[in-house]
């Protein structure tokens, strides 16, 4: 998932682009998605974020609706500096031998849609503000099984 519409660092008066925050919005398309997945019976194991303010305001969002069993954890690899392989190895790095239970990853563009473009070996959806996908992962074969833009 792509975190929500943020505003400039002008706009947002803040310093580092790390500092935005989700404007209003954002907020709403988040709590549409969340609506969706809630909806759609979505039930996730945990919620892994960028540690940047506006992916993090994304998963408060969708975990306040989704109560992810596991919670929310940063994972500095979907800052969106890393390439999909090495986020793929931080994310085996951080999810072990965890039987696969549904996760949701919020990130930035242009990573997200590299990711899924790596894992389905397909082009990515646009990857608007809050776009949302669902992946299928099993034995190495990655399918896009939907996308929902808010």
């Amino acid at each position: 998932m792509r975190h929500g519409h943020s505003p400039s660092t002008a706009e947002a008066k803040v310093k580092t682009d790390a500092e935005r925050p989700l404007s209003e919005q954002g907020e709403k398309d988040i709590a549409k998605i969340a609506g969706y997945l809630q909806k759609s019976s979505v039930q996730l194991q945990a919620i892994f974020t960028s540690p940047l303010l506006r992916a993090v305001e994304t998963a408060v969002l969708l975990a306040s609706v989704l109560n992810p069993a596991s919670g929310i954890k940063k994972l500095p690899a979907l800052s969106g500096q890393s390439s999909p392989s090495d986020l793929w190895r931080a994310l085996e790095r951080t999810l072990g031998n965890t039987p696969s239970a549904p996760i949701a990853l919020v990130g930035h563009y242009p990573q997200v849609g590299k990711f899924v473009t790596w894992l389905t070996k397909n082009h990515a959806p646009s990857f608007l503000p809050g776009t949302c996908v669902a992946l299928e992962h099993q034995k190495n074969k990655t399918q896009l099984l939907w996308s929902r833009d808010p």
